[in-house]
């Protein structure tokens, strides 16, 4: 029988237990549904942003969906999903008229690591919320995925950021809270070492049928502090820590739906759509077709034509 956390009106209604459920794990399969709103502490001026969201998880694999919440946004929803073996993810542009039919064109990348960068979709934060866990345990050496696009792996010998993690006790299979270090042998002392980068903190929890699930938590985005002196930025600081905040994510969960199976695929997009392989060396740009849809099926790979 699955198991629903409703509404955010009902908040003040479920018990949020802390130390009851002791070491429970997580459901196998769970689907949740939720908001996510982007801002930036540095620069209150600029406006925040807000999308909804639904994600689905079962052991490793899971699937995000984000949606845009600006009816004027030419965009309808950003994907990403991992199915065990590797990472898709796709950007659809609203349907269009064309001739009788309505047309959505849009993006695709396969990826090349498992774990989701900070990019435009936004469901890094979400991965870590709900998904982090599982890949946390299954480091080594604290060394971790780089988080963000395009990590300067050229002008360092060895790029590898790091991070320090630790489980809730009261579920284990989720993360209480994590620090993203990133490598920096490029910058100035004490950045050379290596900086803080983002922090991950859950704020509240939620028993949803004696399994305790992440309601509330923040993942937040540094930068190393800096001064322009000559017309040039100048990185100073005394600690790798003394970073400053520029983006806030703030993820609140609506609902939770426990023994839901996880969707084979999701997007359906109704006309071309050009997809990005960076598993190769230079990165192959192909021409996909709805027929060529779902990208994570093998046995369509092949039908992929070059651009």
């Amino acid at each position: 029988m699955n198991k629903t956390y409703l509404s955010f009106a009902r908040w003040g209604t479920v018990a949020l237990c802390w130390l009851a459920a002791g070491h429970s794990s997580p459901s196998q399969t769970f689907k949740a549904e939720g908001r996510l709103v982007w801002s930036n502490p540095a620069r209150p001026e600029i406006k925040s942003s807000l999308r909804t969201f639904t994600a689905y998880f079962q052991d490793e694999q899971w699937l995000i969906r984000m949606y845009e919440t600006v009816a004027t946004s030419p965009l309808a929803y950003h994907e990403m999903a991992f199915d065990g073996t590797q990472r898709t993810s796709i950007t659809l542009i609203r349907p269009e008229k064309v001739g009788p039919k309505s047309i959505n064109v849009g993006s695709g990348i396969i990826h090349r690591l498992r774990m989701p960068e900070l990019d435009s979709s936004f469901a890094a934060p979400i991965w870590v919320g709900f998904g982090g866990a599982r890949h946390f345990r299954s480091l080594t050496n604290n060394l971790i995925s780089p988080m963000w696009i395009n990590p300067p792996t050229r002008r360092v010998a060895r790029y590898e950021p790091t991070g320090e993690w630790e489980f809730s006790k009261q579920s284990p299979g989720f993360l209480e809270s994590a620090c993203f270090y990133e490598a920096a042998g490029w910058l100035a002392a004490p950045y050379d070492e290596g900086f803080l980068r983002a922090r991950h903190q859950v704020t509240a929890w939620t028993n949803i049928g004696g399994i305790i699930f992440p309601l509330r938590w923040e993942l937040q985005d540094y930068h190393p502090k800096s001064r322009v002196v000559g017309g040039k930025s100048i990185v100073e600081a005394d600690n790798r820590d003394d970073t400053r905040p520029e983006v806030l994510f703030r993820v609140e969960v609506s609902r939770i739906e426990t023994g839901i199976r996880l969707p084979r695929y999701q997007a359906k997009p109704t006309g071309p759509v050009i997809v990005v392989d960076q598993r190769t060396a230079p990165p192959r740009e192909h021409l996909a077709s709805p027929e060529t849809f779902p990208l994570e099926d093998p046995t369509q790979r092949h039908r992929l034509p070059a651009r």
